[in-house]
């Protein structure tokens, strides 16, 4: 199989390979010095039910493991925010947003199971 210039650009990679690029961007993130903070919008996308429950456990293990380390991640994945949970869900906030309310959108903050405006 010939590889042409054109296989080589990371843009032209198979949205198959968005799990560990995830993967990859979070350890070179938690490798920085310093204070950093990780964003990625639906991290899961593209990835099995139990993959996307690991990457939600590993991205809230790595910003649980260094406290100079946030994580931010946007996702419509329940198997996500599962992993998410179990990973620490005394340290994570889960914040869910509701754009169906006329006026504008209504936020709760989900924590330790409960929910509150």
């Amino acid at each position: 199989m010939e590889v042409g210039i054109e296989g080589s650009n990371i843009e032209v990679l198979s949205s198959v390979f968005a799990p560990s690029l995830v993967i990859l961007y979070a350890v070179l993130t938690y490798a920085m010095q310093g204070t950093k903070t990780l964003l990625i919008e639906d991290p899961e996308v593209q990835a099995h039910p139990s993959t996307s429950m690991f990457l939600g456990y590993l991205l809230t293990k790595l910003a649980m493991s260094d406290n100079t380390m946030r994580v931010i991640t946007t996702t419509h994945n329940y198997e996500f925010l599962q992993g998410t949970l179990m990973a620490g869900e005394e340290a994570v906030d889960v914040y869910v947003f509701d754009r169906r309310n006329e006026g504008g959108s209504s936020r709760w903050l989900l924590t330790s199971g409960t929910m509150r405006q």
